[in-house]
């Protein structure tokens, strides 16, 4: 089964609200979402975007933070997931308060 092209109006019933998408069948499904979510670990925590797209002036907002902490008494583990919802300015600020917050 090859590639087929689709729109879809994610449910809004308007005809100016029209995204398209690229239907992929398995296995090309599998290998492009791995292509294009930038897997990877960190320490023990597993990472992706939900939201690949190759294109910068549409790709995600969302943002994570994942670190460990020496803290007096033990390791802390930190793990944030910053949603970009369009304010991506308060998304990079907030992704790197992370070192301050373990301080308050």
């Amino acid at each position: 089964m090859a590639a087929v092209k689709k729109t879809t109006d994610m449910g809004w019933g308007l005809p100016d609200t029209l995204w398209y998408f690229t239907s992929l069948p398995e296995p090309h499904l599998s290998s492009e979402l791995e292509r294009l979510s930038f897997a990877k670990s960190v320490g023990d925590t597993d990472v992706i975007t939900f939201q690949p797209c190759p294109n910068p002036d549409e790709s995600t907002q969302d943002r994570y933070v994942v670190e460990d902490w020496a803290l007096l008494g033990g390791t802390w583990t930190f793990r944030g997931i910053f949603d970009g919802m369009g304010f991506l300015r308060l998304n990079k600020y907030m992704s790197h308060i992370s070192g301050r917050t373990r301080w308050s």
